[in-house]
C-alpha cells in the first residue's frame, strides 16, 4: 500500500508499463512460436527466411521499446538463424 501520493502514482506506472511490456512480449513470443513451428515441419527456405525475417523485426522492436534487453534480443534472433540455417541446410 502506498504512504504518499507519488508512490501510488509510481506503482500505477508501473503496471501500466508492465501491461505494455507484456504486450511487446507476447506479439515476439508468438511469431517465434510460428517460427519455430515452420522449421519443424516445413523446409521451404523462402518461406522460413520470411518468417525469421518478421520474428527479427518483432524482436527488435520489443528491445528498442525497452520490453527485453537489446543482448537478450540478440541472442533469441542469434538462435533461431542458427536453427533456419541448419534446417535449410539439410533440407
Amino acid at each position: 500500500m502506498a504512504n504518499h501520493k507519488s508512490s501510488a502514482k509510481r506503482a500505477k506506472q508501473s503496471l501500466v508499463r508492465q501491461k505494455r511490456n507484456r504486450s511487446w512480449m507476447k506479439q515476439a513470443k508468438t511469431y517465434e512460436a510460428a517460427l519455430d513451428k515452420l522449421l519443424q515441419t516445413s523446409k521451404d527456405s523462402k518461406a522460413i527466411g520470411e518468417a525469421l525475417k518478421a520474428f527479427a523485426s518483432k524482436v527488435d522492436r520489443a528491445a528498442s521499446k525497452g520490453a527485453l534487453s537489446k543482448q537478450r534480443a540478440s541472442r533469441r534472433v542469434a538462435a533461431m538463424s542458427k536453427k533456419a540455417h541448419a534446417v535449410t541446410q539439410a533440407g
